[in-house]
């Protein structure tokens, strides 16, 4: 089965960024949109978002809203430091008085570059996209001369009479979120191959189909086996996990997205003691 995504771009560069990258991508059909955080949702109905695409990939305000609308699962195009690199000595100019107003995790990590790289601009962060219009007037009446941010900011401060300069997103970062939402399909179409074998086992076995969760795969002891984790643990780890699966005690693993969480409690499973009991 062919993975559809669907490429919600908030800016028209953006979009052309978008649109000359996913032809590298043959074997994935992306469709490319141009939509902000206000035209983005009203295109996820026009297209039947919920039924013809497995992925949506967009950034900053728009992914923020798209996600209340849409069950369909979304990867954000992040900032990274050769977006900010590029803001930071596209601004180097200006001698005005200027600020970067963003998310608190851009916020931090633009912090952090420009005082590396000896860049004086100052920062602010904002917490609900409804507060930019507040902010970004309380900057003018602070004689703010120029406004670094997203696409909303950036909006926003042109409809106040502010010069504004957008943090685009190149195509390092447009490139990495294809390549994270590929990894999420295929994710997706491996766990229904999954609930088919489930159903297939549980059928046999004289099971309720109800009983079995999607994302379950019911197996015999013996069929149980290191072999299904893919992740390559350094041995400091696995001798972490070989304690932890025979403590009596509950354990809880927690850790950022994509941390391996799922592959570490299986094999918590696997050298526990209740793998020899059953």
């Amino acid at each position: 089965m062919k993975a559809k995504i669907l490429f919600l771009a908030p800016y028209f560069g953006l979009k052309e960024i978008a649109m000359s990258v996913s032809s590298e991508y043959k074997d994935f059909q992306i469709d490319v949109y141009q939509g902000n955080y206000e035209q983005g949702p009203k295109i996820l109905k026009q297209v039947n978002i919920n039924k013809k695409y497995d992925v949506i990939i967009t950034r900053g305000g728009t992914a923020e809203i798209c996600r209340k609308i849409t069950q369909t699962p979304i990867v954000e195009i992040h900032i990274n430091a050769f977006d900010i690199l590029r803001i930071l000595k596209l601004s180097e100019g200006y001698k005005g008085k200027k600020i970067f107003l963003s998310y608190p995790n851009i916020f931090k990590s633009f912090k952090q570059l420009s005082e590396l790289l000896g860049y004086s601009i100052e920062s602010k962060c904002y917490f609900q996209h409804k507060d930019i219009p507040d902010i970004i007037k309380e900057l003018k009446q602070e004689n703010y001369e120029l406004i670094i941010g997203d696409n909303m900011v950036y909006e926003t401060a042109q409809e106040f009479g502010i010069n504004s300069i957008l943090i685009t997103s190149g195509i390092e970062a447009v490139k990495s979120a294809i390549d994270e939402a590929i990894r999420l399909c295929n994710a997706l179409f491996n766990n229904k191959d999954l609930k088919s074998e489930a159903v297939d086992y549980t059928y046999y076995e004289k099971r309720e189909k109800n009983n079995i969760d999607d994302f379950i795969k019911i197996l015999n002891p013996d069929e149980i086996s290191p072999s299904f984790v893919h992740t390559v643990f350094p041995q400091t780890i696995l001798s972490q996990i070989s304690y932890l699966s025979n403590t009596p005690l509950p354990t809880i693993i927690t850790g950022e997205d994509g941390m391996c969480k799922n592959d570490i409690g299986y094999l918590c499973t696997y050298y526990g003691p209740q793998k020899e009991k059953a």
